[in-house]
């Protein structure tokens, strides 16, 4: 089948006729072995005279064929391509990649990545020197090209073991001055293009691969260990062109700028979580980096945190994993002497005007409360929203500031809490007596101080004073909160009540008493509720009540209704937490 013939096989695989679109389909199966084909799928994907629509078929039928058929898999006599068909893939594939529209690159890449997996390098030994040389080539698309290449070799590369990364030593050697350079140039450039950002992006992701087991010899050499570093930080302390930041929340979050400053962080967090402490690293390359990066980096790549942050004290928008990196980083930063010397005096104002106000209920949960609860409720449990979200880093940064220093800063962070809560049980009391709901603003800083003091719970129940003041706290602020007009209070009254339930009351200790009753009763009120997050987390709560109870007796009466409640929320909404409430 020639050129011209696949063109109109791959036209008819858009058609809009079912029958005429799976004889193309039939047609295209079978010849995916025919000697040739990959070859023309390669160019029809790569002509920039065909139909757009076209070439994107063709490029996703290249790609299916090169997955399946590009090398043997193990135990299988599975058939592959021709010996001389493969070559000329590997001689025209990159320069189809450097020619082709983004969403054509998108597929021959992860052709790509098959090929490289399986030939590197010892079938496709060029590959380096030409990648290196379009890299050098002072043509933006080659460049680009370049850089797509080698993060395609150092990703290959990531997680093996010393005997299999050997041949990253010569991408490393080869590349790593050469991207520093270019990095520079893009961090010092004053026109801060898209292009840029991307760049900046796919250098971040080599480095990133290339050094993620072990140190290599180039980093250790005093011009390159300092030339990344100091890279790294004036990219975070590069302005942001903020005109050009897309307005939807999903576009923003996914704006190229925000995924380069990304990247950066997360190679920041990670040295130094890795070298923060040399006394730790194992000796060696590791235990010399680490000596340097304490002795010169980390200073200032703390400093770079709180840059980031403050931020978001000037109105300014920061994707959340942006945020998260930067609070993970402080967070660490806490925990180690010398950088918790430097940090604390920016704790209480880090607090007070970053992180207590990312704890708060805020327009974007508002919007997912109401369109969609089942949504909310499902990023609530789940874990890679717990591992990335905002609210999770700086819940974590609150716990560990109270368990690592609790004398220094607790008294501060409690009385800052405690100020919010008397502050909305008055605007309650004052809005109950004209038939009013409490203010949106205070509702969320309640909810966000509820979260606060959830956070440290672990803390509070283990040091006085606080440990004797719970009871009284439950009492005065969270069982009033169970009956507030606005719903994420009463789901976060049910989700702090659960936090405590474990506390000595002061009338029968654990799971006994009148406060412990009121409590229970209001979470199992809550399973009635008419808002579905304020239910889930109501379910959820009522385990823990269950196991602290002493006597489960008064409990019989209600089970049967208890348990229909559960499994119709089940109905509603799917948790694995939720069905392990029914245990």
């Amino acid at each position: 089948m020639n050129v011209q013939q696949l063109c109109a096989v791959l036209q008819g695989c858009l058609s809009a006729n079912q029958q005429e679109r799976k004889q193309a389909e039939a047609i295209l199966k079978q010849h995916e072995l025919a000697k040739g084909y990959v070859v023309n799928l390669l160019r029809v994907a790569s002509e920039p005279s065909v139909d757009l629509s076209v070439r994107q078929v063709a490029s996703i039928a290249f790609k299916q064929v090169a997955k399946r058929y590009w090398e043997a898999e193990n135990d299988k006599p599975t058939q592959v391509l021709a010996a001389e068909d493969k070559q000329l893939v590997r001689e025209n594939l990159l320069e189809a990649i450097i020619r082709v529209p983004h969403i054509i690159q998108s597929q021959l890449n992860e052709v790509l990545i098959t090929i490289v997996y399986c030939d590197y390098p010892e079938a496709w030994p060029g590959l380096l020197e030409t990648t290196m040389a379009h890299l050098t080539s002072n043509e933006e698309a080659r460049m680009h090209g370049g850089l797509l290449v080698l993060r395609v070799l150092a990703r290959k590369y990531e997680f093996r073991d010393d005997e299999e990364r050997a041949p990253l030593t010569a991408i490393i050697n080869s590349s790593f001055p050469v991207l520093l350079a270019l990095m520079q140039q893009l961090v010092a450039s004053p026109a801060p293009t898209p292009q840029v950002a991307e760049f900046m992006k796919l250098i971040c992701k080599v480095f990133w691969s290339s050094t993620f087991m072990a140190v290599p010899d180039v980093l250790l050499q005093p011009q390159q260990f300092s030339g990344w570093m100091m890279a790294f930080h004036q990219a975070v302390r590069k302005p942001l062109p903020w005109d050009q930041m897309p307005q939807g929340t999903d576009d923003r979050r996914k704006w190229i700028w925000f995924k380069a400053i990304k990247w950066v962080l997360h190679i920041m967090y990670r040295l130094f979580n890795r070298f923060g402490e040399p006394r730790l690293c194992s000796p060696g390359a590791d235990h010399e980096f680490g000596k340097l990066f304490e002795t010169h980096v980390t200073s200032q790549f703390l400093e770079d945190q709180l840059h980031v942050l403050h931020q978001l004290t000037t109105s300014h928008y920061l994707s959340p994993r942006i945020v998260n990196l930067a609070l993970q980083y402080l967070t660490r930063a806490v925990e180690l002497k010398g950088t918790y010397k430097q940090l604390k005096p920016q704790i209480e104002p880090l607090l007070s005007k970053v992180v207590l106000p990312l704890l708060c209920f805020d327009d974007e949960d508002a919007a997912l409360w109401e369109e969609d609860p089942q949504e909310f409720v499902r990023k609530g449990y789940d874990v890679l929203e717990d591992m990335m979200g905002t609210k999770t880093a700086a819940a974590n940064f609150v716990t560990t500031v109270g368990q690592k220093k609790p004398k220094t800063h607790l008294p501060w962070l409690m009385a800052r809490l405690n100020g919010v809560l008397v502050a909305h049980d008055a605007a309650a009391k004052a809005a109950a007596a004209g038939g009013l709901s409490v203010p949106q603003q205070l509702a969320r800083q309640m909810d966000g101080a509820m979260l606060a003091i959830g956070s440290l719970s672990n803390t509070l129940k283990a040091r006085d004073p606080y440990r004797s003041q719970l009871e009284a706290l439950l009492q005065a602020h969270v069982l009033p909160a169970f009956a507030s007009a606005h719903g994420h209070l009463r789901a976060k009254a049910a989700w702090l009540a659960k936090e405590f339930a474990n506390i000595q009351f002061s009338e029968g200790g654990e799971g006994r008493g009148p406060v412990f009753n009121q409590l229970m009763q209001a979470v199992i009120s809550s399973l009635h509720d008419s808002e579905l997050p304020v239910r889930v987390e109501g379910v959820m709560a009522l385990r823990t009540f269950v196991e602290e109870l002493e006597d489960a007796t008064p409990l019989k009466p209600i089970l049967a209704q208890l348990m229909d409640s559960i499994f119709k929320l089940m109905n509603e909404v799917w948790n694995g937490k939720l069905a392990s409430a029914t245990e």
